[in-house]
């Protein structure tokens, strides 16, 4: 098998230039309009794009509930979900 592998030609191949290039970001939305493209460790704190007053307002309330830091109980404050 190896033989018949090793024995092709490169040039004897044909060469596909009519198909188009993939380019991910023309191409793919998973989230629709709300899909942006971020890779920092700031992505998950982003407002999707095009957010209402009222949305924005949840978006704020999600990112200060997310940043909280929770302790092992007992204590006064966001108690029972740390280490």
């Amino acid at each position: 098998m190896a033989a018949i592998f090793f024995s092709l030609n490169v040039r004897d191949l044909p060469v596909v230039s009519h198909l188009p290039i993939f380019n991910a970001h023309d191409n793919y939305q998973a989230g629709g309009i709300t899909t942006f493209y971020n890779r920092s460790s700031h992505a998950f704190s982003q407002p999707a794009p095009g957010l209402n007053a009222q949305e924005m307002s949840l978006h704020t309330q999600g990112d200060v509930t997310f940043d909280a830091v929770f302790v092992t109980a007992p204590a006064p404050v966001n108690t029972g979900l740390g280490p």
